[in-house]
């Protein structure tokens, strides 16, 4: 694709991961800190990065994180699920990150996509978009039980605490994997939610539709 665009003269704009990240800094990523990726799938986007930087010039990358929405499967409608099916849920406490809505991500690509259509000035490059935040998958789980009181009883009683070492998986998450969204405020002018705002909307859509 970055081939294809760089012969038409094409922009491209290409979707991250904060997985591209080892999570070993103790304040926000920016988008100019080496990268170390933990597993296959952070290391598959960091060389799609890689490419796409050595073939095209006009090119918008794009690291986004913890991302949800009202479609396909996801975190918050997995908790949404389990929270009508269990009286306990032991979730990780000890992985920080900003959970961001899809359709938030969709309006800020949206933005991005007038811009250069109108041939507006603005760095080429990559960029940071998260909901505005910092929480831990169990702060995000217990906000979403939270929210979904609202709609009906649950069965869900607790939401236990735990560390990664209590919910071992083959893939390697970062620890920390927050990141700095300033640059793409300053070249986009682009207004980032807080992402507990964000989330409500997401569950209201959900639960109300259903």
């Amino acid at each position: 694709m970055a081939r294809f665009c760089a012969d038409h003269r094409l922009a491209l704009i290409h979707i991250s991961t904060d997985y591209v990240f080892d999570g070993t800094k103790d304040r926000p990523y920016r988008e100019n800190d080496p990268i170390a990726p933990l597993g296959v799938y952070g290391q598959s986007k960091a060389q799609g990065e890689a490419v796409i930087r050595s073939k095209l010039k006009n090119h918008i990358i794009v690291r986004s994180s913890w991302l949800y929405g009202v479609y396909g499967n996801n975190f918050v409608k997995t908790i949404l699920r389990l929270s009508h099916e269990k009286d306990e849920l032991r979730v990780v406490a000890d992985q920080f990150g900003s959970p961001t809505s899809a359709s938030d991500l969709a309006e800020a690509l949206l933005t991005i996509v007038k811009k250069i259509a109108a041939g507006e000035k603005f760095d080429w490059g990559t960029y940071h978009y998260c909901g505005k935040g910092i929480t831990t998958w169990h702060g995000l789980a217990e906000k979403i039980i939270q929210l979904a009181h609202a709609y009906g009883t649950l069965q869900i009683k607790q939401v236990t605490p735990i560390t990664t070492a209590e919910w071992p998986t083959p893939t390697k998450r970062p620890p920390y994997s927050v990141m700095d969204c300033s640059f793409l405020i300053f070249q986009f002018g682009i207004e980032i939610k807080p992402w507990p705002e964000s989330l409500k909307h997401s569950i209201e859509r959900l639960l109300s539709e259903n």
